[in-house]
C-alpha cells in the first residue's frame, strides 16, 4: 500500500490502482479490504468485489464498471444505488 494524493485527496492505493480514503480507512484497513478484491481494477472505496472497474463505493459486486454505491450486483455498468440489481445496464436508481 502506498499513500497518494489524488483530486486534493489522499488515499492508500494498491498494485492495481484501487483505492481508500484516508479519511475512512487506515492503512491496515486499506490493506485488508484490498485483499477482498478479485482482479478488480481503478476502484475508490470498494470491497468484497470481482473484475470491476473505475467503480466508488461498492461492495459484493462483479463485472460492474464505473458504479457507485452499488452492492451485491451483476455485470452492472453505470449504475447508481442499487441493490441487488442482476445484468444492469444503465441503471440509474429511477426507475
Amino acid at each position: 500500500m502506498k499513500k497518494q494524493v489524488i483530486d486534493n485527496k489522499e488515499y492508500w492505493v494498491d498494485g492495481k490502482n484501487n483505492k481508500w480514503s484516508c479519511d475512512k480507512y487506515t492503512e491496515k484497513q486499506a490493506g485488508w479490504v484490498s485483499k477482498t478484491l478479485v482482479d478488480c481494477y481503478n476502484c475508490t472505496d470498494c470491497t468484497y468485489c470481482t473484475y470491476c472497474t473505475h467503480c466508488t463505493d461498492c461492495s459484493n459486486c462483479i463485472y460492474c464498471k464505473y458504479c457507485t454505491n452499488c452492492a451485491e450486483c451483476i455485470k452492472c455498468t453505470n449504475c447508481d444505488d442499487c441493490i441487488g440489481h442482476t445484468n444492469c445496464e444503465g441503471w440509474r436508481g429511477d426507475e
